[in-house]
């Protein structure tokens, strides 16, 4: 599938204030800034939890049953079980590639002081297995870290652990085990649901993430092969003839028949010519456009940056002549190419319509910021007059029609571009 054309042209100089090199997609920042907050949503979620959850097993155990606990010690110790090295696994997992595991030293700041704290129903019984929590917590966090063979044991190990601990503490509990047995039980099912569905979120959208990445370098791509292959159609051939008719002038030479010789090398100059115009109409588009396959091409690479596209074809302003299609297939590569280069668009809204009963109008909507550069920026980027917008006015003006820009209804930037349908032959391509 082709897109946008790579054809380097002299408004997209690679080297120009705010302009991407040709044929490279731009990152959606809308799409980044919605990631990062996702981000901070998803990690800031969890620490809460993970605090609340430290606060919560401090006020149990405050209870007049536990009196003499050193509530204090007790409460920082739930704190470093429940944030040890959240916060660095946090960090840890946002950048973890699939078959990576988290450092030594990172589970280690992890697990000992969880550890620690899970041990304390089994040193005195008047703790109840209410601090296993912390340690269950840890340890569901610390599964979504793992390699993907790893999860599920890590988990299992970590359930049955925490588990037999929370019973053994449960029974030896002073003030029975309906005191706290289905609180516990409540909370310890209450949190793999909290913070597994909240990870496997994030993972799940960053890599929706990086498919849409994946597919907008797809789509260039698709672009440099298109390229490659009219390239090769263009020049393949005519070189072949060129060489063959080359090595005949050579040999007639040779053998004493210039006459024939000469002609040859008439054939020669005749391909060369040909290649030169084809590769020049390669260039300048003067190939054939087809507004449904631009419009295809426009909703793709779009999309692939990150852009809601809505398009909107009335039937009857469809029907055009060849010089009309043209014109608007071009407008619509021009205004593609305006919103990656130039806009942050998160929406685009593409019409082709009826102006009247002989007329077709094409508009191109972003939400974004303005669609182009500035006189003076294009001059100092070097960009020449007749390219860009101003080559598509003189385009529209050739076959009869016209070409506005400005700010959208709603915002953002506008590309309308009205032709008549039958065209006027003639006009510049």
């Amino acid at each position: 599938m082709s897109h946008v054309s790579a054809v380097p042209a002299a408004d997209e100089d690679a080297t120009a204030p705010g302009l991407r090199p040709t044929g490279v997609l731009p990152q959606a920042v809308s799409s980044v800034r919605d990631m990062r907050r996702l981000w901070w949503y998803t990690a800031g979620g969890l620490i809460v939890f993970a605090v609340w959850i430290a606060v919560f097993l401090a006020v149990v155990l405050v209870h007049p049953s536990r009196a003499g606990l050193p509530i204090g010690a007790v409460t920082v110790a739930l704190l470093l079980a429940c944030l040890g090295g959240q916060g660095a696994l946090i960090r840890r997992h946002r950048r973890l590639e699939e078959e990576q595991t988290p450092g030594l030293r990172l589970v280690t700041a992890t697990l000992v002081p969880a550890l620690a704290v899970a041990g304390l129903p089994l040193l005195r019984p008047v703790f109840s297995g209410w601090p296993v929590l912390s340690s269950w917590l840890t340890v569901c966090l610390l599964s979504t870290v793992v390699v993907p063979r790893w999860r599920s044991p890590v988990l299992t190990f970590g359930a049955a652990t925490t588990a037999a601990i929370a019973a053994i503490a449960v029974l030896r509990d002073p003030a029975g085990p309906q005191d706290s047995a289905l609180g516990l039980a409540i909370w310890w099912v209450m949190i793999p649901l909290v913070v597994l569905p909240s990870v496997w979120f994030w993972r799940i959208a960053l890599r929706l993430e990086q498919a849409r990445g994946q597919a907008a370098e797809l789509a260039v791509l698709g672009e440099r092969l298109r390229f490659a292959a009219d390239l090769h159609d263009v020049q393949g051939h005519h070189l072949q003839v060129v060489a063959l008719h080359a090595e005949l002038a050579e040999r007639l030479l040779e053998a004493g028949d210039p006459d024939r010789a000469a002609a040859a090398l008439a054939q020669v100059r005749g391909q060369a010519a040909e290649a030169l115009g084809e590769t020049r109409a390669l260039v300048s588009d003067l190939r054939r456009v087809s507004l449904a396959q631009e419009i295809d091409n426009a909703r793709a690479v779009l999309e692939a940056a990150g852009s809601r596209v809505r398009v909107d074809l009335e039937g009857e302003a469809t029907r055009l002549g060849e010089t009309a299609e043209r014109v608007l297939g071009l407008a619509v590569r021009e205004a593609t190419t305006n919103v990656l280069r130039h806009a942050r668009a998160g929406r685009v809204d593409l019409r082709l319509e009826a102006d009247g009963p002989d007329q077709s109008r094409l508009s191109v909507v972003n939400d974004g910021a303005p669609g182009r550069v500035s006189e003076d920026s294009a001059l100092d980027a070097g960009v020449g007059v007749g390219t860009g917008l101003a080559a598509l006015a003189e385009r529209a003006e050739a076959a009869g029609g016209s070409l506005r820009t400005g700010p959208g209804a709603g915002g953002g930037f506008s590309v309308q571009v009205t032709v008549p349908r039958a065209g006027r032959e003639g006009g510049r391509p």
